[in-house]
């Protein structure tokens, strides 16, 4: 009994901490892509399904050594891709599913000793 009540919490957690997640997109999208939600919902797919993430963000402490091994590292993420990287080392654009987030990206430079400063993300259809 006591596996069962567990099971059910963990789905319930599960369920919320999706839904906002879902939430937070659709707030901080364009009508466009709120509209593709919106039709991925009634068509019974993947909410997120076309959706992707383009995120621009500064940062400190990267330098070539860093950025070689960052580079290792995105290549090795799948769902990732470098857009660009400023001639100075501090400003990245990357385009990645729409369920990845800052947290992931920080987590990303969490052994590099960069710091990211500024962060926006854009959610566009694919």
């Amino acid at each position: 009994m006591k596996i069962l009540l567990t099971l059910f919490f963990a789905v319930i957690i599960n369920h919320f901490s999706s839904a906002q997640i879902y939430e937070k997109i659709y707030a901080e999208s364009s009508i466009e892509v709120q509209n593709k939600i919106n039709q991925n919902k009634v068509n019974g797919i993947d909410i997120l399904s076309e959706v992707i993430a383009i995120h621009h963000f500064g940062v400190i402490g990267l330098n070539l050594v860093s950025n070689q091994e960052f580079d290792k590292i995105l290549r090795k993420e799948k769902s990732l891709e470098i857009i660009s990287i400023s001639e100075d080392l501090t400003n990245i654009k990357i385009s990645s599913n729409a369920y990845f987030n800052k947290q992931n990206i920080e987590a990303l430079f969490s052994n590099l000793s960069v710091k990211i400063v500024g962060y926006e993300v854009n959610y566009k259809i694919i």
